[in-house]
Parts: structure tokens; C-alpha cells; sequence
């Protein structure tokens, strides 16, 4: 891996790229964003290109390639009521890298419990709102909730929500969905007590699940073989040039690179080739690197 920086350095020249180039033998069918290759960098990088070959395959294979700084979802969330509805779940699947850059994989989960009983209206004076985020303990998965005070009572569902954005997860977690509730009018609402159907317990309710929040924002992806008997060489390259953005690894950032098969088949020979620079060189702007 690259390890200098020099902003005189041609970004057509030779001399600073790196390629690596993984074989692929162990692809299986009917996987999902499967974690096939980490790489911790720990000096600045940009992914010149990603590209993907093989001498044959039955199966439909796509890839995705995250930067991600670790405790950080790379699937989102999906948060909404439980059956039993003083409960809430996660119907998608969770994945995510851990700091140590351990990928790990959680299954969807049901009859979640709040880890306190929070309350929005406590004094039960008129109509208001409240935001309740949950977090995810990266070490083994387990879901917990957080609010900013123990009562909340925000005048709209806008000042409820601006209000959690400001509060972080506790140590080793990382927040993966949140919970917006209004109150009946003159009507305190518990967690764990009361329930969260709209016109039942609350007067409305949003459930949000995280995107994947990676520090990129985005990731590499799309569907680079299909099914064809002749060698099938596609590259994903730069879209976007001198701008900090999705193919930037920023210092001691993690490189994850996935796949996603279908259930019919498998790649013959599959193999992936990654390019990369040290960044930043000439012509790259760093005018959005804060």
C-alpha cells in the first residue's frame, strides 16, 4: 500500500499506483454482502479502480466496496412496532465492522425492549414530542435506547428529532434507527407501558432505521457478472474526480470489500483487481477534507 502523500505527483503516472489482486475461490451462492476482504490504511488512499473477472458463471454476483471508519452500519436498519406493540424490532439483518476490523452479521430480531422507561408529556399538559434512538453494542449486537433527558416534551416532531441528532451513542455502540413519538393531548406516554400504535397509546409515531452510515456516505456497487460462458471482465472506476467523496480512505480507515450471490450457481475462476493511489496528488482537491 501506498505510503506517502505528494500533491506533485501526476495522476497519470505509474509510479504511485498499487494493485492488488485478490483470487476468489471461496464465493458461495445465496450469500448477502458477505465480507470477502478488510484492509485497516493507515496513511490516506484513493480506489483508482475496482474491477471484477471471471471465466465463467451461473451465478448473478454483485459487489460492494465500503470505507468505513468501524462501528458503522453497512446494512440499514428496519425499525418498526413489534407484535407485541409496547416493543419495537429490526426486521433487516445488521452488518457492520467493528473498530478492531471484525465484520460481523446479526440477525433480525423481535421484541425489543426499551432500556428505560422513558417518558414524553411526564406533567400530561397539552400534545407534544419525543425521540428515542436505539443503539447497537458493536461487540455483540445487542440493541439498547438512548434519549437526550429522561422527559421529553418538544413542541414539534422537527425540534424532537434536531434535539437526538446531538446526542451520541455510549462508548463501543452506534446508533442504527430512533423512534419519534407524539403524545395524546394531556397524556404521558411510558416506554414499556405504553404501547406505540397510532390513535391506541400515542397520537403518532415514525420509526427511522440508519442508512449505511459509512464515513464515505456511498459505496462502490452494482451487478458486475452474469451468467455467460466467455470471460467477463467489468470495472467500476472513478465517477466523480477531484472531489472528497466515496473512493477516499481517509487515514487508519478500513477497505471492505462484499458480495452479494444469487442461489443458482457459482463463479468459475472469480478474481477482483484494486487499484490505488496515495492521496492527496495533483489535481485532487482537498477543499472539503475538514
Amino acid at each position: 500500500m501506498p505510503r506517502f502523500q505528494d500533491r506533485n505527483i501526476d495522476q497519470n503516472s505509474s509510479y504511485p499506483l498499487r494493485q492488488l489482486n485478490l483470487p476468489l475461490s471461496t464465493i458461495a451462492v445465496s450469500q448477502t454482502k458477505r465480507a470477502i476482504w478488510v484492509h485497516k490504511f493507515t496513511r490516506a488512499v484513493k480506489l483508482h479502480l475496482l474491477s471484477v473477472y471471471a471465466t465463467g458463471v451461473t451465478a448473478a454476483l454483485e459487489f460492494f466496496y465500503y470505507i468505513t471508519s468501524g462501528n458503522q452500519p453497512m446494512q440499514a436498519a428496519v425499525i418498526v412496532v413489534d407484535a407485541v406493540p409496547e416493543k419495537y424490532k429490526n426486521t433487516a439483518v445488521s452488518r457492520y465492522l467493528t473498530t478492531a476490523g471484525v465484520f460481523k452479521e446479526i440477525a433480525a430480531n423481535t421484541a425489543q425492549t426499551f432500556t428505560a422507561a422513558h417518558t414524553i408529556n411526564n406533567a400530561a399538559a397539552g400534545q407534544v414530542w419525543g425521540t428515542i434512538l436505539i443503539q447497537q453494542n458493536a461487540a455483540d449486537g445487542v440493541l439498547s435506547t438512548k434519549v437526550i433527558t429522561a422527559d421529553q416534551a418538544y413542541a414539534t416532531k422537527a425540534a424532537a428529532e434536531a434535539a437526538a441528532a446531538t446526542v451520541a451513542p455510549d462508548a463501543g455502540k452506534f446508533i442504527v434507527g430512533a423512534i419519534t413519538i407524539q403524545t395524546k393531548n394531556n397524556t404521558k406516554w411510558t416506554a414499556n407501558t405504553d404501547d406505540m400504535t397510532a390513535a391506541s397509546d400515542v397520537a403518532a409515531v415514525t420509526f427511522y432505521g440508519t442508512g449505511a452510515g459509512l464515513s464515505s456516505g456511498v459505496s462502490f456497487t452494482g451487478t458486475v457478472l452474469t451468467p455467460s460462458a466467455d470471460v467477463v471482465p467489468v470495472a467500476f472506476t472513478e465517477t466523480v474526480e477531484d472531489t472528497y467523496g466515496p473512493r477516499v480512505h481517509r487515514e487508519n480507515q478500513f477497505g471492505v470489500l462484499c458480495y452479494t450471490s444469487d442461489g443458482t450457481g457459482a463463479a468459475v475462476n472469480p478474481a477482483v483487481k484494486l487499484e490505488f493511489l496515495p492521496w492527496p496528488i495533483r489535481g485532487d482537491s482537498v477543499a472539503t477534507d475538514v
